[in-house]
């Protein structure tokens, strides 16, 4: 499938953009692809045209990746903003969650409402993400991977790229003498997604040449699937929740069979803005919380939430002091 300006309008077509359109752009081939592409539409794109660098000051040439950037865009008559990322490190927890974690906040306290951020992820990224939340033990959501759009920040954040693979994109940089930034951090074997990438995938595909184009499909079957339990959960919480939105009837909630009440708990506590525990979380809930005594006030705390049992009724709120 040939990757060209107006294939890429064809996939943009049926994206809300009215609020017009911003690039994530890193200075790697992926997004200096997007970029090329999009600049090549000018007024066809029916939208005005921005792009955001983040600068994570990770590595010493972060300050000439920026500049990198910044002259691409100049070039190209694009404007270009770059936002530098004041990271603090949390002992133990992963550098490349972390920094991701940074970016997209960055990037969604940047974006203008109603604008569509364009990111660069492309099929074999897809694939990679699924392996990887395989790997982690995730459900439907997790395997779903990344959606093609979705809502972000007061807006929509879009991947245009998810049907080409690794391939397509560097042809297409070849052909158009594109010259782009190399992270040297993408050969570091320590990291999960570099381990899949450069050792486990290639063998994977010694014998099934079509992974990333496999495994995609199966990511859209999770994402079909988790739309229908999402459904289902809808139904239930209708049926369990309280006056207050932030509250569920106990007896109401236990009488649901245990899968049932462990997809409305997840259900429930993301709708609530919420970080959703781990599944042994979820089971503690259902036993633990609601089979405690009548007398009894339990509570289950995890990062970021925690549910009490009072009056009959879950309450789900951030940790108090």
């Amino acid at each position: 499938m040939e990757l060209s300006p107006a294939r890429l309008l064809q996939i943009l077509r049926p994206f809300p953009c009215s609020g017009g359109v911003c690039l994530a752009l890193s200075g790697g081939v992926d997004s200096h692809v997007l970029l090329h592409l999009l600049a090549r539409l000018g007024g066809e794109l029916g939208a005005g045209l921005r792009v955001l660098h983040c600068n994570h000051g990770l590595q010493p040439q972060a300050k000439l990746w920026a500049t990198h950037c910044v002259d691409l865009c100049r070039a190209l008559g694009v404007p270009i903003e770059v936002l530098e990322l004041a990271l603090v490190r949390t002992p133990g927890a992963s550098l490349e969650a972390e920094a991701r974690e940074a970016r997209y906040l960055a990037l969604g306290q940047a974006l203008r409402p109603g604008e569509l951020l364009l990111t660069a992820q492309h099929q074999d990224d897809q694939a990679e993400t699924v392996l990887l939340q395989l790997l982690r033990g995730s459900g439907p959501r997790g395997l779903a991977a990344m959606p093609e759009l979705a809502p972000f920040a007061g807006g929509y954040l879009g991947r245009p790229l998810l049907g080409f693979g690794r391939r397509h994109i560097e042809a297409y940089a070849r052909e158009q003498g594109l010259g782009w930034i190399e992270d040297g951090s993408n050969q570091d074997l320590t990291l999960d997604r570099n381990f899949l990438r450069h050792q486990v995938i290639p063998l994977l595909r010694q014998r099934w040449p079509g992974l990333a184009s496999t495994l995609s499909r199966s990511a859209r079957h999770c994402a079909e699937a988790q739309l229908i339990l999402d459904e289902m959960a809808e139904q239930d919480r209708q049926q369990v929740v309280r006056a207050d939105p932030r509250v569920l009837d106990c007896a109401r909630l236990a009488e649901l069979a245990p899968h049932r009440g462990r997809s409305l708990l997840r259900y429930w506590l993301r709708g609530l803005g919420l970080p959703v525990p781990n599944s042994e979380r979820l089971e503690q809930i259902l036993v633990t919380v609601l089979g405690a005594a009548p007398d009894r006030q339990p509570k289950l705390v995890w990062p970021g939430g925690e549910v009490r049992r009072f009056r009959g009724g879950l309450h789900a709120l951030e940790p108090l002091p």
